[in-house]
């Protein structure tokens, strides 16, 4: 493996430890509604993670988990200013 690879796959554990904090301790506002999109949008991920890790291109992974991680971001912002009513 690649210094390259080796750092890519640093990233990739990083990111999903984030993604684990997230999904564990910060969607407790959300509806059904959303949980089945954030469900729906991580089995797509997961299958792309797949795909892209049989074809050894970690930092496509990357890429694919940084865009899901802001993605979900937001749509916890936007759940908790709701929730807050702001």
């Amino acid at each position: 493996m690649s210094d390259n690879q080796e750092r890519h796959y640093g990233e990739i554990e990083e990111l999903k430890n984030k993604l684990t904090h997230l999904l564990e301790n910060c969607i407790g506002n959300m509806e059904i509604k959303e949980m089945e999109q954030i469900s729906s949008r991580m089995k797509v991920l997961m299958k792309q993670g797949v795909f892209w890790l049989k074809c050894e291109n970690p930092q496509r992974f990357v890429y694919d988990l940084r865009e899901f991680t802001n993605w979900l971001i937001k749509v916890i912002t936007d759940k908790e200013r709701e929730f807050w009513n702001e």
